[in-house]
């Protein structure tokens, strides 16, 4: 048998404005501080466990909930199960693996779990649960005992033999599909010395990155930010609808 890696966080970070979000407080007007509590519980067991996603089954809800309970807020394994079907259904979690194979996880929790990871040596994946695409994934990942690293390559020789240097042809545009991750674009700035914020480039292009010439946008994006800054007009990108979209349902 191989090598064993540790796949768990040792601490996450808990936004401030999370108990602002509607879907906090729909489960805490119905369930009170315990319905809160559980969420955080199931962060810990998450990113604490296997990092990006953790089992839950009747036989975890049945200790969970005896390891929860005390005199004064009594919780019982149908009190557990009903707010994590609770928080499924409100998109905390992706509610097809949930049914399918018995596992919490999300886009928005295994984004934050591979940003961290990517200092590790190796992180081990299963792809039934991965929701990310290869080009999200930092290079030390291994989805079923395979490097994503080697996936990669292998598309891009594709891509360089369909195209002329991987290249489209119109205006020096990528390849569709050679979507950058977010450590692309934080070189990237780092290297052209953009002072432009990578996460929320990331995040605001989102599924686009793979469609548009992303390292023009993040120049555009650049001159778009300085020109605000010095006419006090606003920004061509809306952020406050970016700063929404983060703290929706990608949790």
């Amino acid at each position: 048998m191989g090598r064993s890696f540790k796949n768990g966080l040792e601490s996450f970070l808990l936004d401030t404005n999370t108990d602002n979000l509607i879907e906090f407080q729909i489960i805490q007007a119905k369930h009170g501080l315990v319905g809160f509590a559980i969420i955080i519980k199931l962060w810990q067991m998450l990113y604490g466990g296997n990092g990006y996603y953790c089992e839950f089954n009747e036989l975890i809800s049945t200790i969970k909930s005896a390891q929860w309970s005390c005199v004064k807020y009594p919780i019982t394994k149908k009190d557990v199960e009903e707010i994590v079907d609770e928080i499924v259904e409100h998109g905390f979690y992706d509610k097809e693996i949930y049914k399918k194979f018995g596992v919490l996880t999300s886009k928005g929790v295994q984004r934050r779990y591979f940003e961290v990871a990517e200092r590790r040596k190796r992180v081990d994946v299963n792809s039934d649960y991965l929701l990310l695409s290869i080009p999200e994934l930092p290079e030390n990942v291994y989805i079923n005992g395979i490097n994503v690293n080697i996936n990669q390559k292998n598309a891009n020789n594709n891509s360089t033999r369909n195209g002329r240097n991987g290249r489209n042809g119109r205006n020096g545009m990528e390849e569709r599909g050679s979507a950058p991750t977010l450590t692309d674009i934080k070189r990237f700035c780092k290297k052209e010395k953009l002072s432009i914020n990578p996460e929320k480039f990331f995040y605001y292009y989102n599924s686009k990155l793979g469609e548009i010439d992303w390292k023009a946008k993040a120049r555009e994006w650049q001159a778009t930010e300085k020109s605000a800054d010095t006419t006090g007009t606003k920004s061509a990108y809306d952020l406050d609808k970016f700063e929404k979209m983060l703290n929706s349902k990608d949790i």
